[in-house]
Formats: structure tokens, sequence, C-alpha cells
């Protein structure tokens, strides 16, 4: 028997709010590296992608660390293909990875081996693929989320590896966003923040202070935005041997450089770091609809101990549906990202 969940989309549909954001005779193509299900599945939605690369186009690596690949692949294919840029996106792989949740056939079918290559760092390449040694030029980077919260970073089987990827997103100046858990690791990477555990998970959808309206990444999103988290932990760090969490009153001592764009109740949500080109994601804002309802009703099924999340269902009830309310916020921020790094020429 199919389960049926109702959405109120937040103005018309997706499609139809990217035409009315972004109206213009031309119609931009997403061109992805290989010919995976959220091609078809965005094509019949009205999304335009395509398989291949085009050399003249800036190209988004997507180093997906999420356990269901097909799934988070069209998460961000949705987001990248509804800025109406033209852009190509390349998945990307940590070699040698073994995956329990997503046939290790599809991983090695349609993602390529992520080696960074500090020998042609000047040029913004690495090293990829199986048996021979192949250059591909990268212009920016998504490193998604990971169900990795209950271990040390130090303790996560590939930690050197996205070191040395977040060290060479710095040195050549690769645009680099951190979802979530990624987010986490590389502020504690470049700065030696941590993390610690929430007396209850973080989940629902929650109103962001845009903090600075100015910047190029939060143009057009208002005073306040929603935004989908799902986490266990919260952002902190050691002071005198205390344990700190990142408030509003710590903000003076943040890291030279670094940026809060915008928080909330449940913490800090968008940072930046413009020297390193590094964007900090404590959310979701990729999540689809019914990504936190699949989640809710997956841990009530296990017996797990958890509560609806806040603020998603209409009038906080399971059972009027869900209130998709981040969808043009969503929208808006990942087309900032692509502008404020690869400049207006792509529009």
């Amino acid at each position: 028997m199919t389960d049926w969940v109702l959405i109120r989309w937040s103005a018309h549909s997706f499609v139809a709010d990217c035409l009315f954001l972004f109206s213009s005779d031309f119609v931009a193509m997403l061109y992805v590296n290989s010919q995976i299900p959220a091609i078809e599945c965005l094509a019949r939605l009205g999304f335009s992608l395509s398989v291949g690369q085009e050399p003249t186009l800036p190209t988004v690596g997507l180093l997906n660390l999420m356990p269901q690949k097909p799934e988070t692949e069209f998460d961000f294919c949705k987001m990248l293909s509804a800025a109406n840029l033209d852009v190509n996106l390349v998945l990307l792989k940590i070699p040698h990875q073994h995956y329990k949740t997503t046939p290790q056939a599809y991983v090695d079918a349609h993602y390529v081996d992520f080696v960074p290559s500090m020998a042609e760092a000047s040029e913004g390449a690495l090293a990829c693929g199986c048996g021979e040694k192949q250059l591909l030029t990268i212009d920016a980077l998504i490193v998604t989320g990971a169900p990795l919260e209950q271990m040390l970073f130090e303790e996560v089987r590939y930690w050197k590896e996205l070191q040395d990827i977040w060290d060479w997103t710095a040195h050549c100046g690769i645009p680099t966003l951190n979802i979530c858990w990624a987010a986490q690791a590389a502020l504690h990477h470049f700065y030696g923040w941590d993390k610690r555990a929430l007396s209850e998970k973080c989940f629902g959808i929650f109103a962001q202070h845009n903090l600075v309206p100015q910047h190029p990444l939060l143009r057009g999103l208002g005073e306040r935005f929603p935004m989908p988290h799902s986490r266990h932990t919260e952002l902190c760090w050691e002071e005198a041997g205390v344990e700190l969490a990142l408030s509003g009153c710590d903000w003076q001592r943040l890291p030279e450089g670094l940026e809060v764009l915008a928080d909330s109740e449940v913490g800090q949500s968008i940072l930046y770091d413009a020297t390193r080109q590094q964007t900090f994601v404590t959310g979701h804002l990729e999540y689809r609809a019914d990504t936190l309802d699949g989640e809710y009703r997956r841990d009530q099924a296990k017996g797990l101990p958890i509560a609806p999340p806040l603020h998603y269902y209409i009038e906080d009830n399971p059972e009027n549906g869900i209130d998709f309310s981040w969808e043009e916020t969503a929208l808006l921020f990942y087309r900032n990202w692509l502008v404020t790094h690869f400049g207006d020429s792509m529009c």
C-alpha cells in the first residue's frame, strides 16, 4: 500500500517559482558527468539536464558522503539546475571507500575518484579516475553531510583525505560549500572548533536571522528565512579548559576572516571565510519537501525516541501534510552561491 503525503508548496510549483524569479528566454543546462537516475526524474519535472561536460563552463564537484547517494544526487542536481545557469556537475568520491547502503557498482559507475594534486595546484586540477591518472579541473566544490556525528572527527576513516581536500581547495582558491556535518568538520579542520552532543535532536524548520543582508550569498533572502536542520550536535570550542557553545555574544572571538552570516535559535547556520572561499551551512537547504518526514517515520518505525520535526508539518500535525516553506530560499541561496563565485557573466 502506498503512503501519500500532502505537501503545501510555497508558491506555485518549484519550476514555476524558477520561471517567476529568473524569467528569461534563455534555458540553462546542467551537464552531469554520468547518466544518473536524477537526470530522468528531474527532466520529467521540467528541469534541463544533460549527460556530458562542456569545457567552456564552470565545473562544480559534488563530494557525496551521504549513504543514499541517488537521493542526494537528486537534491543537488535540482538545486543547481533550478539556478537557471549553465554549469557542469562532476560526482566525486574518496578512493578505496566502500559503502553499505549504495551498491559499490553504482558508485564505481558514476563517481570519479577525488585525489587533489598539489603538483597541479596552480591550475586548480585534481588527479582522478581509476587506473591511469587523468586530470580534471573543477572550479567549485560541494561537500555533503554524513551520518558521522557520533564519531570524533579524527576517527572517521577518510579524515586524512578530507583534510587534504580542504587544504587543496584553500590553496587553490576553490570555492567550497560545506553542508551540515561537513561544515562542522571543516570548521574543526581550519579553526580547531569541536562539536558537542545535544540533549535532543535539532530537527525541523527554523527561522534564520539574516545578519548580513548585503552579502552576495544572502542577496534577496530577506531579514528572516527558513532552513531545515537535522542533527544531534552543535558547534563549540574550548577556551581555558571550558567548553563553550558558539553563540551571538561570542562573535567577536571568531577567527580573523570568518564571518557569521545567519543564525537562529538553534545556533549559527551560515558562516563564510572569504580568504579561504569556504562557506559553512549547518542545515540542509537542499532537502526536498518530504526528507524530514521520511527521517521521522523511519525513526518511529525503529522505536527510537523522536519528536515530530518542528515548524514542518501544517499546524505542526503530521497528519496535515508538509509545509514546503524553504523551497524559494534554497533556490535563491544556491543561485547566489554560483553567481558569487563565478560572476554575473553566468546569468
